[in-house]
């Protein structure tokens, strides 16, 4: 079995700063200095690392302190190494007064390196071998390391009074049903172990997240706890205790006068809005304006608030939107319509269409297909029966298994683009009739020059003739 390697030091003045606390650089020093004196101790000597231009050096270090060091104590530092894991050195640190107390816990991973490169070197590639140690996980002085089990603390006290019965409940619906025993007197002279979680630490919100077992964590734990407790001083009953002076502040009541002001700030004005519920941590609504004046508190943290704040805002934005919107479920009833959507539906009245299938004022066939799982996005539609024409878009909550419906009015584009249209097929059939005419015009010139041209030519041959003749 492995053993700490310690060493015994005197705090000298010049190790500490001006409050005379140890200085936490020189404290990194000596758990330097340690380190490397249990290194060669187990193997690596200077002539295999240094020598050889290797360093070592800290990649990471976790430190516990339970009390600054002070000058002119006598510590004892402590040291193990863990086990190798491929290039990084685990090694485990503790710090103990002269009477025993603990100090300080830790750890560090340390690597060597090059000292030219400073790349990390794999032990194997450079025949570099330590002694076989034991992660200090293992070490027999670690009983208590089985807290985290079910009936954990149990497992490391002495139970053998018959005056007690020791029990371990785990589970917070357990630990409720034992408390209202307790409450009810029926449980008496029991030392109890209660543990939130059930299966005790072990299956706590880390555990449960990454889908571990209760088994699987309790023999872990098992496996590394050891048979005896770890060394430490036990304190004597006659040493159990604390004096405490009094330290009330008075603190000066708000006025009534201001707290009305700041209730007005919460929205609290009317006494039938102060629910006194509790969701923000205090008792009353009235309770947390003094807590707000004396600036412990925030107005807006009022959960009843903030809901009605909410459904207000959804309620103006249904209301005020330029589309129509309807919310449907999986049966296609009504559950939801606004005043726009009504009025594009002739002026109907929501209160009448709440609960009622929409294929009394709508063909179901787009909400179908919603429900099937098709996209239905600003799909045009001509609602004859109303004169309208409307892009429809229908979406389908699974969650909530509700269809939404946002319907857009587009009649006046329609409308706007129908005339369009028939101001083109007007404009075409004006230009075939213009050009129509010109056509026959150009047909008369031809013809009346065709006949000139004929006519011409016969004079003038007539004339020709006569001269020619003469």
């Amino acid at each position: 079995m492995p053993e700490y390697h310690s060493k015994e030091i005197k705090i000298l003045s010049s190790d500490c700063d001006r409050f005379q606390h140890l200085r936490l650089s020189k404290l990194f020093s000596i758990l330097q200095e340690i380190s490397i004196a249990d290194v060669e101790r187990i193997g690596l000597t200077r002539d295999k690392t240094l020598d050889k231009g290797m360093l070592w050096v800290i990649s990471r270090m976790r430190l516990e302190m339970e009390r600054p060091i002070c000058y002119d104590e006598t510590i004892t530092i402590s040291t193990i190494a863990g086990k190798r894991a491929h290039m990084m050195f685990p090694r485990y640190y503790e710090v103990r007064d002269s009477e025993g107390s603990l100090i300080l816990r830790g750890s560090a991973i340390w690597l060597l390196i090059y000292a030219d490169s400073r790349t990390p070197i794999v032990p194997e590639e450079e025949q570099i071998e330590m002694e076989k140690t034991e992660s200090p996980e293992r070490i027999e002085k670690s009983k208590g390391r089985l807290f985290p089990t079910r009936g954990g603390v149990l497992r490391t006290m002495d139970c053998a009074s018959d005056r007690y019965e020791y029990l371990a409940v785990d589970g917070v619906e357990n630990i409720m049903r034992m408390a209202e025993d307790i409450r009810a007197g029926r449980i008496h002279h029991c030392f109890i172990e209660m543990s939130a979680c059930e299966g005790s630490c072990v299956n706590g919100p880390v555990s449960v997240k990454k889908n571990q077992s209760i088994a699987g964590g309790t023999i872990a734990v098992n496996q590394f706890a050891g048979k005896r407790d770890f060394d430490c001083y036990h304190v004597q009953p006659d040493e159990i205790g604390c004096a405490y002076e009094d330290d009330h502040r008075h603190r000066v009541m708000p006025s009534e006068e201001l707290i009305q002001k700041t209730l007005v700030k919460m929205h609290k004005e009317d006494p039938a809005s102060r629910l006194n519920c509790g969701s923000c941590g205090y008792d009353s609504c009235r309770e947390k304006a003094v807590a707000i004046i004396r600036g412990r508190a925030n107005p807006d943290m009022c959960l009843p608030l903030m809901m009605e704040k909410a459904a207000s805002m959804s309620d103006k934005i249904v209301s005020n939107s330029t589309n129509g919107l309807m919310v449907l479920d999986d049966n296609l009833h009504i559950q939801l319509i606004n005043d726009r959507m009504c009025r594009m539906l002739g002026g109907l009245k929501s209160a009448e269409l709440i609960g009622q299938q929409v294929t009394a004022i709508l063909d179901p066939f787009d909400y179908l297909d919603a429900l099937n799982g098709e996209h239905v996005r600003a799909r045009k539609q001509h609602l004859e029966q109303y004169g309208k024409w409307v892009e429809n878009t229908v979406i389908y909550d699974q969650k909530f298994n509700v269809l939404i419906c946002i319907m857009r009015d587009i009649t006046k584009q329609e409308e706007d683009a129908l005339k369009q249209k028939k101001l083109v097929e007007q404009t075409l059939m004006v230009a075939d009739e213009v050009l129509n005419n010109n056509m026959m015009t150009v047909h008369e010139i031809a013809s009346l020059l065709g006949e000139t041209a004929a006519q011409t030519k016969v004079a003038l041959t007539t004339l020709k003739e006569t001269i020619k003749n003469d």
